[in-house]
């Protein structure tokens, strides 16, 4: 409740009219909505799909007089349910959208509550785009793309977002509760381009530390956007700039988010929306004194890092048909021009914008290290090398334990961070993870089969693969056939779906000489066996380590960057580079924020790294200072070491 009365006097619903959660839970947006309300004659409803939150919102309301919210039970998504509303065009739209995962929307799911799948969802609001009043024939056609268009990796979210734009009327509000982490995924860029497009942010309320929702540990925001008629494109907002406020944990009190702020105040929300419009005025924009950090962010920033990171996605084609000459009119970036936090453009003022660049105009390849699907398998220890042979400790799940299987199928394989230390290089001899590399050997069942098939295939099968030995065959076996799902949801290696697609056939039609099984992982990629990596998620400051020189295999825990044949620079010059003051700081502000505080740094965020544009000189002493980093004891004072004249 703390947090839907803070977020209803910032969208000003005393104001509103007609007011509508559609995703509305047992009621907190919709009672918070009426205390803000004069008494008067407020239309107030919401929808809820589950049959007991919507029950318990019912009863909520039920003693109340006018404004009486009233919620429908039912899909948001179903047009059935949204014909049922008294209006289909609201004042002011607001909720907690519900973040689900993409892939508990694979399909619709049948129990107490039917939820919708993906599929469903998508169709739902195709059909309803022809609902809204609020949308013109050019609206609809847009909104149409943008829904046919977004990702199927999606969370549920993001369909909620489309909706609620909808449902507000050109000149009302749109009032959301966002995870900071959720709009730094690509893809919310369609959330990114709509409010860009139909949308004019007011305030952005962030929790500075992790407090709203203490038992999930994230950090949240508070999104406020007044609906506006359509731009010509959504890289057209000039000048246009929006508040950007963060409250931290000392802020609050038991009754209110921000009650120790304001601790003489008998409504302290009403007096942070004083805060907020005093703050909106051009001449307290310069005031120093002000009791929570606030800044005005540029819309340009978020327009020009929409550009460059979804400028070949087909659904921005399709909304943006004149896409080059909108851009060519607005003076949007170029597409390879680094993405620069706002805190950092702020802090550059646009100086030094020009010289930064990104990795992959460097010609450097990021991605993610390896995914198995099955780590429980194919990553083992080693006890003993012995000659052409290793002892591996395999997983307790197979009850084999100890095992003895021949060297040349095992492949050394950094799987998390704790076995990496507190350096910058990794020692491939301190690693005792095997990751088992089984693309020269065939269990003897495998093979036998493929000897009736035609002389053809039969030497293909003896020239390329070797039998299993009885250890390392009694292993795949057991391990092929045991459980490692639950009883009531069994799960079997070879089956699951990361595993599945290791299998192909052969033959005289084939492009193969031989067929492959489910244990024989793919052949690796560089991004597998890569010159540099980074932690996916980070404790302290995000920090690059240099691979071994024998290009040790990594695992998907980790961020990987490899030097394509074209760059320029050597593994030392990027490892420094990356390590530098510049760009910890700049992944710090583009990485997610975890539970805890944790830093979720993937490799969409280094794509979009700012890099100083260099030359060979400076990369050259960049060079130095990165050996110096990979085998030296004095990491903080190299760090530290200017290396390049600022620029100007």
């Amino acid at each position: 409740m703390r947090l839907a009365k803070l977020l209803a006097a910032i969208a000003s619903a005393e104001g509103a009219r007609c007011v509508i959660d559609p995703m509305a839970g047992n009621g907190d947006m919709l009672e918070a909505v009426s205390a803000e309300s004069d008494g008067g004659g407020q239309l107030i409803v919401g929808i809820e799909i589950d049959p007991l939150a919507q029950k318990a919102a019912e009863d909520r309301f039920a003693p109340w007089t006018s404004p009486r919210p009233h919620v429908l039970l039912g899909s948001a998504f179903d047009p059935e349910i949204l014909r049922k509303l008294p209006a289909l065009s609201f004042d002011l739209v607001i909720t907690n959208p519900p973040y689900v995962r993409y892939q508990s929307l694979s399909k619709t799911h049948d129990g107490e509550i039917t939820l919708p799948g993906a599929v469903e969802v998508r169709s739902g609001l195709l059909q309803s785009v022809e609902l809204f009043p609020s949308l013109d024939p050019v609206d609809r056609l847009l909104f149409r793309s943008l829904i046919s268009g977004y990702s199927g990796l999606s969370d549920l979210a993001l369909p909620s977002w489309i909706l609620c734009a909808m449902l507000t009327r050109v000149g009302g509000k749109l009032a959301m509760v966002v995870p900071e982490a959720w709009l730094t995924r690509d893809y919310a860029q369609v959330i990114q381009y709509m409010l860009l497009r139909w949308f004019k942010i007011s305030y952005v309320v962030e929790d500075a530390h992790a407090a709203w929702f203490s038992d999930a540990q994230i950090k949240t925001t508070l999104l406020v956007a007044e609906r506006i008629q359509r731009r010509r494109s959504a890289f057209a907002q000039g000048n246009e700039e929006y508040l950007h406020l963060r409250i931290p944990r000392v802020a609050a009190n038991d009754a209110s988010i921000v009650g120790n702020l304001f601790p003489q105040a008998t409504h302290p929300e009403a007096s942070f929306v004083d805060l907020l419009e005093h703050l909106s005025q051009s001449e307290s924009r310069t005031n120093t004194s002000l009791p929570i950090p606030a800044s005005w962010v540029p819309l340009r920033q978020s327009q020009d890092n929409l550009w460059r990171s979804a400028l070949k996605q087909k659904w921005l084609n399709d909304v943006e048909n004149t896409l080059l000459t909108e851009a060519s009119s607005v003076n949007l970036t170029s597409e390879t021009q680094a993405a620069v936090p706002a805190a950092l453009a702020r802090w550059l003022a646009g100086s030094s914008q020009a010289r930064l660049t990104t990795l992959l105009d460097l010609h450097i390849g990021v991605s993610q290290g390896l995914r198995t699907g099955a780590n429980q398998f194919f990553y083992v220890d080693t006890v003993e090398e012995d000659g052409d042979e290793v002892v591996v400790a395999t997983n307790p799940v197979f009850g084999l334990f100890v095992i003895r299987i021949p060297r040349d199928c095992t492949v050394p394989v950094l799987r998390r961070q704790s076995e990496l230390g507190n350096v910058f290089s990794l020692d491939s001899s301190t690693l005792r993870g095997r990751a088992l590399m089984l693309d020269q050997y065939m269990l003897p069942e495998d093979f036998q089969p493929h000897q009736a098939n035609g002389s053809y295939l039969s030497r293909s099968v003896h020239n390329l693969y070797k039998l299993m030995p009885d250890d390392l065959a009694c292993y795949v076996r057991v391990a092929g056939r045991t459980n490692v799902g639950s009883i009531e949801r069994p799960q079997f290696i070879p089956a699951m779906s990361a595993v599945r697609t290791n299998a192909s056939t052969a033959g005289p039609n084939s492009t193969r000489l031989a067929p492959r099984f489910w244990y024989m992982l793919p052949p690796f990629a560089p991004r597998h066996r890569p010159d540099l990596f980074v932690p996916r998620v980070n404790n302290l400051h995000p920090r690059a380590y240099l691979n071994a020189p024998d290009h040790v295999l990594i695992d998907a825990n980790f961020a990987t960057l490899w030097i394509e044949d074209h760059a320029q620079i050597s593994r030392t010059a990027l490892l420094a580079v990356l390590n530098s003051s510049w760009c910890v700081t700049a992944m710090e502000l583009m990485a997610s924020v975890m539970g805890g505080g944790a830093l979720k740094l993937e490799a969409t965020h280094l794509r979009r790294l700012p890099i100083p544009n260099l030359n060979s000189i400076e990369w050259s002493r960049l060079a130095g200072l990165g050996d110096r980093l990979a085998t030296g004891n004095e990491a903080a004072s190299i760090i530290e070491e200017p290396s390049l004249d600022c620029p100007e």
